[in-house]
């Protein structure tokens, strides 16, 4: 198993800067393929108080449907100690956020789709939803996009396929979950969130690039070319 963290021994930290800087083109089939490089919007990546817990990046806010919400002042910020801020993780399965965030979070998400009838939760979810009657988009279920908003103006934009779990043929669950009032990091952006999201991890110019859904583009991940150089 390679570590692919910012630590020493890890599999990245083993490469000359030279290798790392290569960059693109990558293409996604079907032909002519989508050169993802193309697509790509960058945001800082943060190493708290220099030390290597793995990739943070900076967050102003989030919005639903275009409304932002309201969270406690700093509910973002990395003290001291190096805690709070947000984390990527491959290894938590759903984005996690600190119980005061999760609830503004939520309550801000239920008022977004007060339309539509809710079910009992499944765990770990709080809010499921009957979706009988929610239509299909290309990026999954028509509920309002959820914006990530990064720093430096970027937007990380999270639609229906990155924001429901379809539990049941009738049933999808927001796929946030409450970490407590004493999680480590404010949020932590878990895989299920990341999927289908091309993202590039440029460690030399300490930097993220994402592109969003691949939905859009009516490709995948899984449709990567991997006999076109790089």
């Amino acid at each position: 198993m390679a570590s692919l963290s910012p630590a020493p021994l890890s599999l990245p930290s083993q490469f000359s800067p030279r290798i790392l800087k290569q960059f693109g083109p990558f293409y996604l089939l079907p032909p002519p393929g989508v050169d993802i490089t193309d697509l790509l919007s960058f945001t800082p990546l943060i190493n708290p108080n220099g030390s290597n817990s793995g990739y943070y990046v900076p967050l102003g806010g989030i919005a639903i449907g275009l409304e932002s919400v309201k969270f406690p002042k700093g509910a973002f910020d990395i003290d001291p100690q190096g805690h709070g801020g947000v984390k990527l993780s491959t290894v938590v399965p759903y984005t996690t956020l600190r119980s005061p965030i999760y609830s503004a979070f939520v309550k801000q998400f239920e008022k977004a789709t007060s339309g539509i009838p809710r079910v009992k939760k499944v765990e770990p979810f709080d809010l499921c939803l009957n979706t009988t009657t929610v239509g299909k988009t290309r990026v999954g279920l028509g509920v309002p996009a959820i914006d990530l908003e990064l720093s430096n103006g970027k937007n990380w934009t999270i639609y229906g396929d990155n924001s429901m779990n379809q539990v049941t043929d009738d049933v999808a669950c927001l796929a946030f979950v409450d970490g407590g009032v004493e999680a480590e990091q404010a949020v932590v952006i878990g895989s299920f969130q990341m999927e289908d999201n091309f993202l590039w991890f440029d460690l030399v110019g300490s930097r993220l690039g994402f592109t969003g859904t691949l939905d859009f583009y009516q490709t995948t991940c899984s449709n990567f070319n991997f006999t076109s150089g790089i």
